[in-house]
């Protein structure tokens, strides 16, 4: 090995011819000294790097840390967009029952204050009492805090309000007629369910008690 590392083929059959007085061996060792440098570790025996492992680990850390920020991130955006569209949803509901309350309106960029102020104005004189803009004011809060239902849309007539809810379940959309009734005091009535995809639509009728 020593001679193919000096560049002598292992089965090369080399002649030393030494002067006299002179062994082989140190007639050898004499032009070994002349070769280029020796690397005994090179090939098979080349060492292996300490930190190349650990590198390694911190580049599958990384790239499994960069993909949960992505995952993050996208979650986010989505949660932004669901929560959004209810908000949309709430909008559309205020704004066509501040229309059914003033048909005069010719616009409602703000459906939520437009209510407040009209709602400021009539305290104290009962005008808006049993009215479906007062009926949409005490339920909305709990529509808004729900996660599973949304609302599809509100109609007011003969002085009930009609919400359509779209839910995962038959429970989901009872157990929010038993949450409007309890909180808005009002009488709550489960119209009728039906089957919507992966889930159900189902309205619920809200009117004062007799």
């Amino acid at each position: 090995m020593l001679l193919a590392a000096a560049g002598i083929a292992e089965t090369q059959v080399v002649r030393i011819v030494a002067d006299s007085g002179q062994s082989p061996l140190s007639k050898l060792a004499a032009g070994l000294g002349q070769c280029s440098e020796l690397n005994l570790l090179s090939k098979a025996f080349a060492p292996h790097h300490r930190g190349r492992a650990v590198r390694g680990q911190w580049r599958r850390l990384g790239i499994l840390a960069a993909a949960c920020l992505l995952l993050a991130v996208v979650y986010l955006k989505l949660d932004e967009l669901r929560l959004n569209q209810r908000l949309a949803a709430l909008n559309g509901a205020m704004e066509q029952v501040y229309r059914q309350r003033f048909p005069d309106a010719k616009q409602v960029p703000n459906p939520l204050a437009q209510m407040r102020s009209a709602l400021a104005a009539a305290s104290g004189s009962g005008a808006i009492s049993g009215t479906g803009l007062d009926l949409l004011t005490r339920t909305a809060p709990l529509l808004a805090a729900q996660t599973q239902v949304s609302l599809q849309s509100v109609e007011y007539r003969a002085g009930a309000l009609v919400l359509d809810l779209k839910a995962p379940s038959i429970e989901a959309v009872d157990a929010i007629r038993e949450s409007l009734a309890s909180s808005t005091q009002l009488v709550a009535t489960l119209e009728n369910v039906d089957q919507d995809g992966n889930g159900v639509r189902g309205r619920i009728r809200l009117e004062r008690k007799a």
